[in-house]
């Protein structure tokens, strides 16, 4: 183990001064086309996480990926869950003190930490990061959308989920937080246990629509500073299965289109989910969403389609309506 994690540093450190393309914001922020002097492409760095699949042990697994995870991060300075700590003064002067309006703490999130938009979809974990990047307890008790002779080889409960099912679904933050590993966990209304997947789809049902639900206190908490960044906010609606191929599939075709709009969450931001570009109802960027007929999720990549903005949401309980206040 301590070998392959020299070639990892080995590796990282002789690629230094190729070009990158950062992620989007909520990740390392979004797979944008940013040239940056002395950072890995994302194909390398990709690769060089890959490359401790050839691992069996847990915990040396752990400990290189979280290694080289961190180093980077180290590098790029970029990492999913860093604060910003002029927004925590904006949200602590917007919550508690009312000295400021929603608009000019808006004008604080477009300056510091600013909504970009994915131009290509996230890469999909490799089955034993799916696996390794979780604690003991999520894998002893959890169950896999895996493969069912994946998932015993790697020493879990492979998942069934019934089509149909009412489902919520959320990130999991320990797994990108320290091994860059994007892992959609979800519970089945009325089931036993967590479910996790590298992809998930969500439909409506019976004219209930797929909503999008966090709660404000929780976010006041993050976004002023007082908590940390946690997995409190879901996306609710009904099971459709899907393979993790065919929503990749489906997500690079619907990207770009007009009815699909790209949703992020971010409470060091604001409180609600939001649009990353606008959309062909008048949907602006940072605008709050509500509900859609349909959602495909691929770790950090969010696809709504025909999302509805919540008019009257006024984050944080104060300042105002958000509707068209931010730009890109």
């Amino acid at each position: 183990m301590a070998g392959l994690s020299r070639i990892i540093a080995k590796e990282l450190g002789d690629m230094l001064g190729t070009t990158v393309s950062t992620k989007a914001d909520d990740t390392v922020e979004a797979l944008g086309e940013v040239p940056v002097k002395g950072i890995v492409s994302n194909n390398e760095y990709e690769n060089i996480l890959r490359s401790a699949d050839t691992i069996d042990n847990i915990k040396d697994w752990k400990t290189s990926v979280k290694a080289t995870v961190a180093e980077q991060r180290k590098i790029t300075n970029l990492s999913p869950v860093e604060r910003t700590p002029e927004l925590e003064v904006s949200a602590i002067k917007l919550i508690k003190d009312k000295s400021i309006t929603r608009e000019q703490h808006l004008e604080e999130v477009n300056k510091f930490k600013p909504i970009t938009e994915w131009d290509n979809l996230p890469s999909d974990p490799s089955d034993k990061a799916l696996v390794f990047s979780l604690n003991n307890l999520q894998r002893e008790k959890g169950f896999f959308l895996l493969p069912e002779d994946v998932a015993s080889k790697l020493g879990v409960n492979s998942a069934e989920i019934k089509e149909g099912s009412k489902i919520l679904g959320r990130l999991d933050i320990p797994a990108y937080k320290d091994y860059d590993t994007w892992i959609v966990t979800n519970t089945v209304v009325g089931g036993k246990g967590s479910i996790y997947s590298k992809s998930l789809h969500y439909v409506s049902k019976k004219g209930e629509p797929v909503k999008f639900k966090a709660g404000q206190a929780q976010g006041e908490r993050i976004g002023t500073g007082e908590d940390e960044k946690i997995g409190y906010a879901n996306i609710v609606g009904f099971y459709k299965n899907s393979s993790p191929s065919k929503l990749r599939e489906m997500a690079n075709k619907y990207l770009k289109n007009p009815e699909w709009s790209q949703v992020g969450f971010d409470p060091r931001r604001t409180g609600a989910f939001y649009l990353r570009k606008e959309n062909k109802i008048g949907g602006k960027v940072g605008d709050p969403i509500k509900e859609a007929e349909e959602v495909i999720q691929i770790g950090p990549l969010i696809l709504a389609k025909n999302a509805i903005i919540d008019e009257l949401y006024s984050g944080y309980f104060e300042g105002g309506l958000v509707k068209g206040l931010m730009s890109r």
